[in-house]
């Protein structure tokens, strides 16, 4: 059985970011980091609830979320932090994780998760992400198990908290995720959504600006006092949501009104870096026009009357 074992180093998955606060080891042998505005450090953790945290790194971020008996872990893998939750887990005597569901990602972050899941820790994906994965795992050599696909929505339960894992409509990619712990209010996204830099947008997985924005707007409206997690960056309240939602729209609005006056692609970059939302770094940079692209050529086709291509279910 896939739920047996414990989420340790050896052919388990152990997938976080260092911390500080217990004082644990990560897996390069450094003190762990507490999270800190303005840090240079590539990993680091907040507490979100007594028995919740989670993980950041510069690629993505996972919920940890603790029970008496297990315990599971949700959200974007990232690579550089990926052998540190064991040791976060032992220096708490944490319940073991029995299960996880990863969001889409890179390949390389997604290909580290499974490989070190083994046959201990059930792994769930949209079967988007499934259908990429099993032509690598299918040859892999180091007994990677390929993880339980599902289409729309899984149901699961964990002592207690309701665990529902929704398909969104298309933002980073077709294979969007959103995972709401209901008992708790916690609610996390994947690379649709991030904070303190750009959303991705993945023209090559049909990523969809308008995605995005309906992904975000049922919780703007029904936000009460959940805590959201980004797929990357720090966590949200219900204001910090509503302030990106409405910044999106701003951008998809601006370029919308370009399009109708026969605008450029190039103009559309320059109207959003310049104006609204600054790039910093370079994947901001990346980033920023994945997203401007997306938002261009939806206004295109809209202004056109012709549909937006099928999406690309790779």
């Amino acid at each position: 059985m896939r739920e047996r074992g414990r989420f340790m180093p050896g052919g388990v998955l152990a997938l976080a970011l260092a911390m500080g606060v217990a004082s644990p080891r990560g897996a390069r042998g450094q003190a762990a980091k507490p999270c800190v505005p303005g840090s240079s450090i590539r990993t680091c953790v907040d507490q979100l609830q007594p028995n919740a945290w989670v993980f950041r790194g510069q690629a993505g971020s996972v919920v940890l979320y603790s029970g008496q008996l297990e315990a599971i872990v949700v959200g974007v893998p990232d690579v550089d932090v990926i052998d540190s939750l064991a040791s976060f887990i032992r220096a708490r005597k944490l319940a073991p994780v029995k299960r996880m569901i990863v969001f889409d990602a890179p390949a390389p972050a997604l290909l580290r998760a499974v490989h070190l899941a083994g046959d201990s820790v059930s792994v769930f994906v949209h079967e988007r992400v499934r259908e990429r994965l099993a032509s690598r795992v299918a040859v892999d050599t180091t007994g990677a198990v390929l993880p339980m696909g599902f289409s729309d929505v899984i149901q699961l339960t964990l002592e207690g908290e309701e665990i529902h894992a929704v398909h969104q409509p298309t933002g980073y990619a077709s294979s969007d995720l959103l995972v709401h712990f209901e008992r708790s209010g916690i609610v996390v996204f994947g690379l649709a959504v991030t904070s303190g830099s750009y959303p991705e947008v993945n023209a090559a997985r049909a990523g969809d600006i308008n995605g995005i924005i309906a992904s975000v707007d049922r919780f703007v409206k029904y936000a009460g006092r959940s805590t959201f997690v980004p797929g990357r960056g720090a966590p949200m309240n219900a204001k910090d949501l509503s302030a990106y939602h409405a910044a999106l729209i701003q951008v998809r609005d601006a370029i919308s009104a370009l399009v109708a006056r026969g605008g450029s692609l190039e103009s559309a970059l320059a109207i959003v870096h310049l104006r609204l939302l600054p790039a910093l770094t370079p994947q901001d940079q990346l980033a920023e026009r994945g997203l401007v692209t997306s938002a261009y050529n939806a206004a295109v086709a809209n202004k056109s009357g012709h549909p937006v291509a099928p999406e690309d279910q790779r």
